[in-house]
């Protein structure tokens, strides 16, 4: 119970990194914990272990269902939805956030509710099925506001900024990303910022405003060093390399190609 309550706290502050280790500690001496192998899952996934993360879901849903746990099948449904939205599996991520929100029913927990309607949103907006994406906005605001969710205001805006983007709404976009990274750093969750940061960038290179994208993207591609975050990396140096050749700038992206095509290779393999 210790070692779960130390790896529970850091992923509070969005380090899911130094977490890991604490679930699968648990998870192997405990195997019937079922809240730590959600808990590893998650830390998987968002650690870059995707297949891992996966495997770790779709055996905890078994066991899940198997003892008939209602906020458990809720919980690993929403997990796995996220997975599939990750990798652009869209009508497959709304398959399982809809199966999410009808054992989530059953339950009075009224974040887990909130929490599968704001990760519908960002689906539906993905599928461009706005109308859906709107009314489980709204249902999602109804349950922060009832419940005092305030902790989730940075979902909500992310979830919000999808939905303006399916909209092809750009400044309402920034608005809502802008408004996403404040709530992060608000709560101390640097690993939303760090998304949340580069949701900003994209934003402005939308709209094109690279040189106000640039100095975004050159932080994250230090900060995501310092996280680990592999993706991320690949993801803020591409862009930053992109803004700085365009400008005639090759010599600042020298040092940093050689990384660049050793995790781009990293990626496409994964």
């Amino acid at each position: 119970a210790q070692t779960y309550a130390r790896g529970i706290d850091l992923p509070m502050h969005g380090d899911w990194a130094n977490a890991k280790p604490y679930f699968l500690l648990v998870a192997k001496g405990d195997p019937d914990f079922p809240s730590a192998r959600l808990h590893l899952g998650q830390a998987q996934i968002n650690t870059d272990q995707l297949s891992e993360g996966g495997a770790t879901l779709q055996a905890l849903l078994v066991q899940a269902r198997a003892g008939k746990d209602a906020s458990m099948v809720a919980r690993t449904l929403l997990q796995l939805g996220n997975l599939a939205l990750i990798q652009h599996r869209h009508d497959e991520a709304l398959g399982d956030l809809q199966e999410a929100a009808l054992f989530a029913a059953r339950t009075d927990a009224a974040d887990l509710q909130a929490a599968i309607a704001l990760k519908t949103v960002n689906t539906a907006a993905r599928l461009k099925r706005t109308p859906l994406a709107q009314s489980e906005l709204q249902r999602a605001r109804e349950l922060i506001a009832q419940h005092g969710l305030h902790q989730m205001d940075g979902d909500l805006h992310n979830s919000e900024a999808f939905l303006a983007g399916a909209r092809g709404d750009l400044v309402g976009k920034e608005k809502a990303d802008r408004a996403a990274l404040a709530a992060s750093e608000a709560i101390g969750n640097q690993h939303n910022a760090l998304g949340d940061t580069y949701n900003v960038a994209l934003d402005l290179m939308q709209q094109d405003r690279a040189i106000e994208a640039l100095p975004l993207f050159a932080s994250l591609y230090q900060r995501s060093q310092q996280q680990g975050d592999s993706w991320l990396i690949f993801a803020s140096g591409d862009q930053q390399a992109r803004i700085l050749l365009d400008a005639g700038l090759s010599e600042r992206v020298a040092p940093m190609a050689q990384q660049l095509h050793e995790l781009g290779i990293q990626q496409h393999n994964a």
